[in-house]
Order: C-alpha cells, then sequence, then structure tokens
C-alpha cells in the first residue's frame, strides 16, 4: 500500500509538469474575430456570423454562409452565443478535474475490485495493490485525457432587444472579438 501513494503522487506530479510544460500561449490581438450566433427578438432567426463592429446603437456583421455585410439594431437582438471558446487556462483546469475525478473513480472501484480476491489466495496483498493501483492509473489517464479533449466552453452575451444590456455588454464583446 505504501507503494501504490509513491506512484499516484508521482503520476500527478508528473502530469502537472507536463500541463505546465504545455501551456498555451496567449491570443494576440491581431487574431482572427471569432464566429457567434445571433438569435433575434422573436426567436425566429438565428444565423452566424463574425462581428465587424460595434456602434452605438447597432451592430454590423459578416454573415458566415454568404459573406455579406448586415447592420443590425440593438433592438432586435435577442442573445450573442460563442461557442467552443478555448479560454486561456482552461485546458490546465478542466485536465486537472478530470484527473482527479478519474483518478478517485478508479480508487473506488479499485478498492472494491480488491475485496473481491479470496482470502485463501497465497498472494492476496499483492492482488489487492494490483488493483488499487491499476485501477487508479488508468483512471487518472482517462480523466486526464478526456479532461484535456473538453476544455471548449459557450459563453452567452443576453441582448434581450436593450440598449442598456448592449451598453454592459459592449466591453466584453470587444474582448471576446478583439475589437479595439
Amino acid at each position: 500500500m505504501k507503494y501504490y501513494n509513491k506512484l499516484v503522487l508521482s503520476c500527478i506530479c508528473i502530469f502537472i509538469f507536463l500541463q505546465l510544460g504545455t501551456a498555451q500561449n496567449k491570443q494576440s490581438k491581431n487574431a482572427l474575430t471569432r464566429p457567434v450566433e445571433i438569435r433575434s427578438m422573436g426567436g425566429h432567426h438565428s444565423f452566424e456570423a463574425t462581428i465587424l463592429s460595434l456602434n452605438e446603437n447597432t451592430i454590423e456583421f459578416k454573415l458566415s454562409e454568404s459573406n455579406t455585410r448586415v447592420e443590425l439594431p440593438v433592438h432586435s437582438l435577442k442573445k450573442l452565443e460563442y461557442k467552443n471558446l478555448k479560454k486561456e487556462g482552461s485546458r490546465f483546469r478542466s485536465t486537472m478535474i478530470g484527473v482527479l475525478v478519474g483518478t478517485t473513480a478508479g480508487i473506488v472501484v479499485g478498492n472494491l475490485a480488491a475485496n473481491t480476491v479470496p482470502k485463501d489466495e497465497p498472494w492476496r496483498e499483492l492482488n489487492q495493490d494490483v488493483y488499487r493501483v491499476l485501477s487508479a492509473g488508468i483512471g487518472f489517464l482517462a480523466g486526464g485525457v478526456i479532461g484535456a479533449i473538453s476544455y471548449k466552453s459557450t459563453v452567452t452575451i443576453p441582448i434581450n432587444g436593450k440598449q442598456s444590456n448592449y451598453k454592459a455588454q459592449k466591453k466584453k464583446l470587444e474582448q471576446l472579438q478583439f475589437i479595439n
């Protein structure tokens, strides 16, 4: 059992070291603008576009399908939704959550499996430790991989046809779109 704790701790330290070494660089201000899903107030219309400019009472878009420029008044917009955003630091955070959940589940499964070893088995303690270590290791790796893959998020910016909501969210829109 004492080797089991050292093995789990060593794996976690190695994984953290690898994650810190492969941290993502910050995106530059010259990055391409991100596509955004736009929903109208009636809720009947939804389209994907790229924001070109944020004006006082309107937002200028370039439609993804036809490359047509459209200027919509703020009062006609319900919400803007950014999907599959890769936020800074979110990969590390989601990977660590996956590692912790996977390792915990692996330890629980390993302990349950270790209790199924017959008491009269000559190498009972060794077999129990093998079950625990293998289950924790598999949980560690599976959780880390799943966490690293699923680190994207969605950001919704509610406008609800109100100028005050638009003004309150304008700075956030600028940050999301890299508009100066």
